[in-house]
């Protein structure tokens, strides 16, 4: 008996390490020929990092580590993209990351069979499975500008998909949370701060780096100057200030030490600060929505809710204090978000969204092919120009359920927006049932941040790029998540 199951031991280790070392061989040597062969200069180097991470990920078995990998080089993704100058292989080095975390959870599971293989069923399985195989249908859609222009969709649309899955099924405790909560506090703040710093030492801080950045700064010089940070886009660092926003306030009610509390209290001024400089007024509201929203649902804990909302208000008023040096010599700054107090500001921006939608709807039931907008519309510019009868729909859409209208039809937007308002939906019951003070506030949080999505999605497209779409998946698995974790944390 010991003889056989030493033999079983010894032939299921052959077979990980046959696997395991030939795929890692496949991912190094692929690695080394992209590093050294597509990119001569030294700087460009920097591009070798996903493909290097990827091979990390593989070969850990460890689900968090691996998960935790992916979202530290997401904070550092729109860097990366911009020192190369958008290389193909450095734009998808995320879906590459993910890709080879499903693929090791595929080896591990089905074809190694070292660990037990967990094909269970979670909330909204089917909807998803029905809005994948209708991207997979826009594929052949009549309308669609090219085969490459509708499969690079997939990374629009689908790829970050299986982050859902991955916290539904793997996140089992509160000290799990707890430590992806301590994880995107730090990267918050990392982000934070570089877009502080780049704000004070001005455009010539980036500029020296690549000739992507000059092109961009030449937009926003002078009083408009706004800090890229470790992003793509100019105030891209306010998109982590707002991001901070869930994680920072549920924080503040759980077990903390001083220097822990301290450090939450200095993530959120200089949130504040970010969200100031980086002039993105629709993100300003995003973040100001979390908080109102967390803090009145939180209500039930009074006593604590009215002393952290004084420390952030506190914040807040010195952070604009300390701001308002900069803000009163660059009046625009001053003008753009004093138009915040303007009716009239939220009747007319970003304006038009809403008539698009209907009018593709009308016109173009099953949608009018996939990449025809947002940053895919200016890649295939020259396609869609070709195509005289769409050509109407090119350019940006300030709306995200009207350039899902576009690009997948009536059926594509149904069921996203139905996925969407479940998790909000869902989440507003799940927070109302909890019974643990902590996980309640994580709850509430959580419900917050996903109503602000939604709020932002009438005016931007949150949802279509990262960080918010990994976020928007892997958050809404964690959300339905709750009530079990609460479960098993009882039967302990």
């Amino acid at each position: 008996m010991k003889v056989e199951r030493k033999y079983m031991w010894t032939s299921l280790l052959q077979r990980r390490t046959a696997i395991y070392v030939t795929f890692y061989i496949l991912i190094l040597l692929f690695g080394i020929f992209f590093s050294n062969f597509l990119f001569n200069l030294s700087i460009k180097n920097l591009a070798f990092i996903p493909i290097s991470l990827a091979a990390l990920v593989f070969l850990s078995k460890d689900w968090e580590r691996s998960i935790k990998l992916f979202f530290c080089y997401l904070s550092i993704e729109g860097l990366l993209k911009m020192v190369t100058n958008y290389h193909p292989v450095v734009h998808i080095g995320a879906d590459i990351l993910l890709l080879l975390i499903c693929l090791n959870w595929f080896f591990s599971t089905v074809v190694i069979g070292f660990r037990e293989a967990k094909f269970r069923k979670a909330p909204l399985t089917m909807p998803i499975i029905f809005f994948v195989l209708w991207i997979l249908i826009e594929i052949v859609n009549p309308y669609a500008i090219s085969l490459y222009a509708s499969v690079a969709s997939f990374k629009v649309h689908i790829t970050m998909i299986p982050f859902y899955f991955f916290a539904y099924f793997f996140i089992d405790s509160k000290e799990q949370i707890i430590k992806y909560w301590n994880l995107f506090l730090g990267i918050c703040f990392m982000v934070c701060t570089f877009a502080i710093v780049e704000y004070i030492l001005g455009p010539k801080s980036l500029t020296w780096i690549s000739s992507t950045y000059v092109q961009k700064t030449e937009r926003f010089y002078g009083f408009l100057y706004r800090p890229f940070s470790t992003t793509t886009m100019a105030g891209g660092g306010s998109i982590f200030a707002h991001i901070a926003a869930p994680f920072a306030v549920s924080a503040l009610f759980l077990k903390n030490s001083v220097f822990k509390r301290i450090f939450i209290f200095l993530l959120l001024f200089f949130a504040t600060m970010t969200l100031f400089i980086s002039q993105v007024r629709q993100i300003f509201l995003a973040f100001l929505i979390v908080l109102i929203m967390s803090f009145i649902l939180m209500r039930s804990y009074l006593s604590k809710a009215v002393f952290n909302i004084i420390i952030i208000s506190v914040i807040g008023l010195f952070a604009f204090q300390v701001t308002l040096d900069y803000a009163m010599k660059r009046t625009l700054i001053m003008e753009r978000f004093a138009t915040l107090l303007n009716v009239k500001t939220y009747k007319t921006a970003r304006a038009g969204g809403m008539e698009k939608m209907l009018d593709v709807a009308f016109n173009y039931p099953l949608g009018a092919g996939m990449s025809r907008t947002g940053s895919a519309a200016s890649k295939f510019k020259k396609d869609i120009e070709k195509d005289r009868t769409i050509s109407p729909l090119f350019g940006m859409v300030d709306n995200y359920f009207a350039v899902m209208m576009i690009e997948t039809g009536i059926p594509g937007t149904a069921l996203i927006t139905f996925i969407f308002l479940y998790f909000i939906i869902k989440g507003f019951q799940i927070q109302k049932s909890m019974k643990d003070k902590e996980l309640k506030v994580i709850a509430i949080t959580l419900f917050a941040f996903m109503g602000s999505l939604f709020f932002m999605s009438f005016g931007s497209q949150p949802i279509t790029a990262n960080p918010y779409q990994s976020l928007f998946w892997f958050l809404g698995g964690l959300l339905l998540k709750l009530p079990k974790i609460e479960k098993m944390n009882e039967q302990k």
